[in-house]
């Protein structure tokens, strides 16, 4: 991590170089100029040349700094002059991002065939999904990667919670059937909620909110399972919610903003606040599945083909879905048409 630079009043020989800048220097160099690193080291000249790029990259700083640079514009300015240097030829570019087509090329294969495999052809919808979602994963290690050479973390306006951030916790919360294809239909789900940025937040509250819409979304699934197959409980206690890591006092501040920001108040039912933040989010995880899925019809049929979605050679065709009728259909059906409203 970079400290904070502060240009000395004294004279030069008591310049001050913050810790760190060499050894950037040196892991800078190893990966972008390895030829200049190698010849370096052989010469027993590295540790050397990183403290010289070091100290001339503090001196040049602080002259520009005393004619009322900032430290931020003096950094930006002298960085890659001396530590950050060009890449040496046929070496990555530093300033762009290194995506190794060995590994990236074959996930992509995989992802892409998992869709296709779905009956989906529409290239442009795939890839918009994908950026996003490679965009949610990589977040994370951006802000790292920031915090590392600057500093300090980046104040940035919104995060999201990425399905691999959730999945292992949705494999408890969704659990029905043994080979758990639930989580195929539960990633999807996600995905829509995602579209309509039902995963963002900005503060810890709206994170407790997001939380409380994949607990929501898992209860909603095991709800239509047990009107439809009489497989899962559908009732409110019987989902895991101790497993989201919600933080009550955020919760509080959901459904209670005048009680104090550390949530010890004797008035305050955890468990109250849950079912009322749970019923606060129906509405909007329903009008993401049915805008998802392509409504109501088709938003039933994804969830009563779930428990045969690992086996292609059993699925029910879209027709069967819906000509064959049974009581537990119907009964599921007008359920999400009503809009999902919580069972019990």
């Amino acid at each position: 991590m970079r400290q904070r630079f502060i240009p000395p009043r004294e004279e030069e020989d008591d310049l001050v170089v913050p810790e760190g800048w060499c050894e950037m220097a040196k892991e800078h160099w190893r990966v972008f100029l390895p030829k200049r690193y190698a010849r370096l080291q052989a010469e027993g000249k590295l540790d050397e040349e990183a403290a010289k790029a070091a100290r001339i990259t503090a001196r040049e700083m602080r002259d520009v700094m005393n004619g009322g640079f900032s430290e931020s514009e003096a950094w930006q300015a002298f960085r890659g002059r001396w530590i950050f240097l060009p890449s040496e030829e046929e070496q990555p570019d530093p300033w762009t991002p290194n995506l190794d087509p060995e590994v990236l090329l074959p996930a992509l294969t995989r992802v892409c065939s998992h869709y296709c495999d779905e009956g989906s052809a529409d290239y442009e919808k795939w890839a918009t999904s994908i950026r996003e979602e490679i965009s949610e994963e990589i977040g994370p290690h951006l802000e790292k990667a920031w915090e590392a050479v600057t500093g300090h973390p980046p104040v940035s306006a919104k995060k999201a919670v990425s399905w691999n951030e959730i999945r292992n916790v949705a494999r408890i919360l969704f659990n029905v059937w043994v080979n758990e294809p639930e989580i195929k239909w539960a990633r999807k789900a996600w995905l829509y909620l995602r579209a309509k940025g039902l995963t963002s937040y900005r503060n810890e509250a709206e994170r407790t909110m997001v939380l409380v819409r994949l607990g929501t979304l898992a209860l909603a699934y095991r709800e239509f399972c047990d009107l439809a197959f009489g497989e899962g409980s559908g009732d409110f206690d019987y989902i895991e919610w101790d497993e989201l890591g919600i933080d009550p006092s955020s919760l509080a501040q959901l459904v209670a903003p005048e009680t104090e920001s550390d949530g010890r108040d004797d008035s305050f039912d955890t468990d109250d606040a849950l079912q009322q933040s749970s019923q606060r989010v129906r509405p909007e995880i329903y009008d993401a599945l049915v805008d998802g899925f392509g409504g109501d019809a088709m938003l039933f049929a994804s969830l009563w083909r779930t428990p045969t979605d690992c086996d292609p050679r059993a699925e029910e065709s879209i027709d069967d879905v819906f000509n064959e009728l049974t009581a537990s259909k119907a009964e599921a059906f007008q359920w999400i048409r009503d809009g999902m409203d919580q069972l019990h």
